[in-house]
Parts: C-alpha cells; structure tokens; sequence
C-alpha cells in the first residue's frame, strides 16, 4: 500500500473518508515522533532547510499550488533531520501519501495560511532543540489536518449529492 504509484491511483480513484483516515493514522504514527527525534538529532543546517521551506510556504500565501511543495519539503526535512536511514527511506514511500493528505486538506479556503502558524509552532521546537515540544505541535498540526480533510471531503460528498434537477438539465445533460 505504501507503493507511491499505488498510492496515487487509489487517490485518483476519488478516496474514500476510510482511505483518508488511514492515511492521517500513518502521518500521526510516523511525523510526530520524527519531529522529537530530529529535534534531538537534526544538524543546523538540516533545520535551516527546513526553515527555508517554511519561509516559501509563508511567501505562496494563500496560494495552495505554490503552498504545496514547500509543504512537502517541510515535511521531507524533518524526516531528513532525523537522522534515521529508514525514516528517510521511508519518507521517499510515504511522500505520495503526504502529498495526497495535503491536496485533501488545502480543498478549503485559507486552508494553507492557517496552518502557517502551526507550521512556525513545530519549526520553533525543532529549534529550541525541545523533542516534546516538537511533537506536540506535529500533533497540533495533524489534528487541523484532519479537520481540513473531513470538511473537504465532506463538502465534495455534498456537492456529489446535489441533485441533477437543480441545474435545469437531465442526467445526459438536456432540459
């Protein structure tokens, strides 16, 4: 299932609530305790990569396109500053998974620049060398991901559920 190219067919294939939730559950499982360790072990210059990323989320604003891949290399970074072979091997794997939890949770408006400050939270604890305070705030984090992903794919199931009588047309796209 961690197969990137899986991965991204299963999201093609419109994911269900159970195929995100699932995804959020490997993120809570992995990032939390990625951020305590590469706040005990992350070196300067792996931190100043990730604060770099965080500056270019800051800059795309609410733009979610331009959002995403700094988005992404924040994350990346902080398996990278781990350390840990297998993390970074690992995160190679989950990055489609990342990516896609991102598009889900980006669906709402601003959903980006209000995760801005949760973002700074988590980059100030890897700074302050604090691996608890690092991850408390990826669960921070997580937490308003998961409500962004709830709400996005709640507001598609009921834009699914409109009913064709409301555009005027029959369901082959005639009055």
């Amino acid at each position: 299932m961690l197969d990137a190219e899986l991965l991204e067919w299963t999201f093609a294939q419109r994911p269900t609530e159970e195929f995100a939730h699932q995804l959020l559950q490997v993120r809570r499982i992995v990032e939390p305790e990625a951020c305590a360790l590469c706040a005990e072990h992350g070196a300067d210059a792996d931190l100043a990569h990730i604060e770099r990323a965080y500056r270019e989320m800051d800059a795309a604003s609410l733009d979610s396109r331009a959002y995403s891949g700094p988005d992404l290399r924040f994350h990346r970074g902080i398996l990278t500053g781990t350390g840990n072979d297998f993390l970074v091997a690992f995160g190679a794997t989950v990055e489609a998974a990342l990516r896609m939890s991102f598009e889900l949770s980006t669906l709402n408006p601003g959903a980006p620049r209000k995760s801005l400050s949760y973002h700074r939270a988590i980059l100030d604890e890897l700074w302050a060398r604090n691996p608890d305070g690092a991850r408390r705030a990826m669960h921070k984090l997580l937490d308003l991901t998961e409500r962004n992903i709830a709400l996005a794919l709640s507001r598609r199931k009921d834009k699914d559920a409109m009913p064709v009588a409301t555009t005027g047309l029959d369901g082959d796209g005639r009055r």
